[in-house]
């Protein structure tokens, strides 16, 4: 499912909210690695159930035809 892209203007800063693209795939997958590790509160270990970009790139396709899935 492609959304429209919103921006938000939050504490002196500017977000664009948007559905990822196949260019996102590499930092996807790096951000979900990073982010795993950092936390205790994930559901998983840094570096468990890693999704590489080739991975992200296949989630991202797939949703984007999806008519209710959103990456």
């Amino acid at each position: 499912m492609i959304a429209n892209q919103k921006k938000i203007h939050a504490r002196s800063a500017e977000y664009l909210i948007r559905t990822a693209e196949e260019k996102d795939a590499k930092r996807l997958s790096n951000i979900r690695l990073q982010i795993d590790g950092e936390t205790e509160y994930m559901d998983r270990e840094r570096g468990e159930a890693y999704i590489d970009e080739a991975g992200f790139k296949h989630i991202i396709k797939n949703d984007a035809e999806s008519t209710n899935n959103l990456c």
